[in-house]
């Protein structure tokens, strides 16, 4: 049988690093000066996921590979993000 469970340090080693984060993040701003605006927002989404991601790993708090919209809500209501 297969066990299809992941622990927290597995987790993190799929993850890209912050510093890969921000360098994903800066590149984006070559699409916008292009004018490739779709691809700049799914790479926006795909970025502003994988932060969330990390950063609950980071805060330990247990994702379990959850859609994102389940993330995001675990993340707002645990106070790790806010509307402002």
């Amino acid at each position: 049988m297969i066990d299809n469970t992941k622990n927290l340090h597995d987790e993190k080693e799929e993850l890209p690093s912050w510093e890969e984060i921000i360098d994903h993040f800066s590149q984006v701003s070559k699409l916008i000066e292009n004018n490739n605006i779709e691809p700049a927002f799914l790479s926006l989404w795909s970025i502003f996921e994988g932060a969330l991601r990390k950063r609950s790993l980071d805060v330990s708090i247990p994702i379990e590979r959850l859609p994102f919209i389940k993330l995001l809500r675990s993340m707002y209501s645990l106070g790790e993000l806010s509307i402002s």
